[in-house]
Parts: structure tokens; C-alpha cells; sequence
């Protein structure tokens, strides 16, 4: 089938299902466009409020943030395909407007080996960080995305890359390794150095032990080789263990000579997190973050921070979820500079 029917199909699949029988979206969960391609997704809208100390203007939110859709393409026996197109807003045009930018975040094919080995190609999210980068996977309103858990500009997880990779899974252990032309992506922490060597990940997870998850990660990213940065490392490691309606994990990175901001950095973070899930509508969310940088060359300490949240997640219908959050961040290089968030999200899935 072209593409271009393909998506129109998929945009009429949508209507369609909304006039015949008044329905949202998500009342025709599972949309199959072909046999072989079906279509998911969500779409976000929240409130957030930020109130600000130091004389700092307060702030809000206000309205829909993100659209994203998922095509899933099962090709044959052997070989998979996927494509996730993101819309988020940015801000309002020149008429005012809301203006949504569209970017095809993930864009890969897989070809199944055996049961436990694949390889993939395109364009795929980093292996890296125990928080999710898809809002829908989150255990609170705050992270996910480039920003992730830790404080905004500060540590972060890589995001996604383009390159090829290779996974061994079994139900005991997995592994992987990338080949990726930035290990970063287009952000500020590589195009600051119009850095375009080649980066590389590797991962190691075990799940030998019930309910019990150990990942261990590290990836390094080529300096130019002209004056500008060096390599940089990156390691990562997080545990998971659930016990009954009790999920606790446990996170550290670290990271060496990261451009950001014009400078090479070195830095540490790490999280703790506590998810209980009372009843099947209501589970909470405590989770505590830390993170220090300093200047690569000088030593000199450029961000020292620490953030506590807290989120009650409802679940209101299969398809319907909200979140309302609290999290203050303070910032210990100032000892005055702090931020208290309120949030209330609400996301449909479909």
C-alpha cells in the first residue's frame, strides 16, 4: 500500500469511528489499517503552575501538549518495522495561533534472527535511563523526554539516535550494543561542537531473579579531533524490585567531558523512587532526585541540585489517566533559588 494512503487510511479510520458513533479516538483502540499495520498512540493535555522564589516570575501552563502516533508494521515472520511521529506544541505562531511541530522520532526495522537475537537500523531511543522517554510509561507528571528525572538542562539521558544495534534477550538476561553517528542527538550537548563522529552503547540487563531488574549501561561519544571536546563517557545504572503493589528503584549516572552550554562537564546524578498501588484506580509516587556538575577543565562547580515529588495517578477508564503531581527543586549553589510545581495531567491513549 503507498504511503500516502496508508496515512490518510489512518486519519479516516480515526474520523470515521468519531461520526459514526460519536466516539473519542480512543473508543476504537487498536486500529488496524492492513494486516499488516496497525495504528496506536496518545494525546497529552495538562495544567502546570510553577511558583518561583528570589523574585522570580511565577508561571503556568495551560492546554494540549503533545500528539503522538505509532505505526507498527509486521512485515513477515522475520523482519518488523516501526515509526512513532510525535507532535508537540511550540508556542504560538505569528497569527497567534498554537503551533505544533511533527518530528518522526523513531523510524526502525528489525530482522528477527533467532527468538533471542535481532539486529535494527534507523533511527531508535537510547538504551540508557530507568525512567521512560514516552510519557505514558511514567510513574509521575515530571521526566521523561530529554529532560528525564534530574533537573532541567542538567545530567540527562541520551535520547534517540541514528544508527544500527543488536539485542540478545532472554527471560534471564539481555544484551546490547549500538553503533550511532552522536550518541547525544541534535542537542545542545553535541551541536555546541558541531560534533558528528560516531558514538557507541552498550547494556546489560538481568532478570534472572523474580521481580527483581539490574541494568548496567555506558556509552561514549568521539570528540571532533580538532581542539574541540574530548571523548565523552557516560555510564548508567538503575534496579527495580516489586514486591506485591510495592515498586522501589534506584538509579546513578555519571558522566565525563559532556559538551553543554560551550564547556565540557563532568557530573552525577541519581534518583530514588517508591511506586504503591493502593487499589486498580489509585497508585502514588514518591521519587527524590540529586544532581551536581562542574567545569571539565576548572573544576569549578556549575549546578548543584535536588528535587522531591510527589503523584497520586488515577486511573479513570482503560483508555484515560490522570496525574497530579507536587514537586519542589532547589537549587544548592544559590541556597535561595527554589521552585514549587503543581501539575494535573491527563493523557488518552488509544
Amino acid at each position: 500500500m503507498p504511503k500516502t494512503n496508508t496515512l490518510l487510511s489512518a486519519a479516516v479510520a480515526v474520523a470515521g469511528c468519531m461520526i459514526l458513533f460519536g466516539a473519542p479516538p480512543h473508543a476504537c483502540a487498536d486500529i488496524e489499517l492492513h494486516e499488516k499495520l496497525t495504528l496506536s498512540g496518545w494525546v497529552d493535555f495538562n495544567y502546570v503552575k510553577w511558583n518561583r522564589s528570589e523574585g522570580a516570575s511565577d508561571d503556568r501552563d495551560f492546554g494540549l501538549t503533545e500528539v503522538e502516533l505509532n505505526l507498527a508494521l509486521d512485515l513477515s515472520e522475520k523482519v518488523k518495522g516501526r515509526i512513532d511521529i510525535s507532535f508537540n506544541r511550540n508556542g504560538t505562531d505569528i497569527n497567534g495561533e498554537e503551533d505544533f511541530d511533527g518530528d518522526i522520532e523513531v523510524a526502525t526495522i528489525t530482522y528477527i534472527v533467532t527468538d533471542e537475537l535481532s539486529l535494527s537500523g534507523g533511527k531508535f531511543l537510547s538504551f540508557m535511563g530507568w525512567e521512560a522517554f514516552d510519557l505514558i510509561n511514567l510513574y509521575q507528571f515530571s521526566g521523561g523526554g530529554p529532560q528525564n528525572a534530574y533537573i532541567e538542562n542538567g545530567i540527562g539521558y541520551p535520547a534517540f539516535q541514528n544508527g544500527v544495534r543488536a539485542t540478545y534477550a532472554t527471560d534471564m538476561f539481555s544484551v546490547g550494543a549500538s553503533y550511532v553517528d552522536d550518541v547525544w542527538g541534535p542537542t545542545a550537548r553535541s551541536t555546541d561542537y558541531d560534533v558528528k563522529d560516531e558514538g557507541f552503547e552498550a547494556m546489560a540487563k538481568l532478570t534472572a531473579i523474580d521481580n527483581f531488574t539490574l541494568f548496567l549501561g555506558y556509552a561514549q561519544q568521539d570528540g571532533d579531533g580538532s581542539g574541540g571536546p574530548k571523548d565523552s563517557q557516560y555510564y548508567n545504572a538503575w534496579a527495580s524490585y516489586k514486591f506485591k503493589d510495592l515498586l522501589v528503584a534506584l538509579e546513578y549516572v555519571t558522566e565525563e567531558d559532556l559538551g553543554v552550554t560551550g564547556i565540557t562537564e563532568d557530573g552525577d546524578a541519581w534518583l530514588a523512587m517508591a511506586n504503591y498501588t493502593f487499589t486498580d484506580w489509585l497508585a502514588v509516587t514518591l521519587r527524590y532526585t540529586d544532581d551536581d556538575r562542574e567545569n571539565a577543565a576548572t573544576n569549578a562547580e556549575t549546578a548543584n541540585n535536588y528535587s522531591y515529588a510527589i503523584a497520586p495517578i488515577f486511573t479513570i477508564s482503560d483508555n484515560l489517566g490522570m496525574i497530579i503531581e507536587y514537586k519542589h527543586t532547589e537549587d544548592r549553589m544559590t541556597n535561595a533559588s527554589d521552585t514549587d510545581q503543581f501539575a494535573v495531567e491527563l493523557t488518552l491513549t488509544f
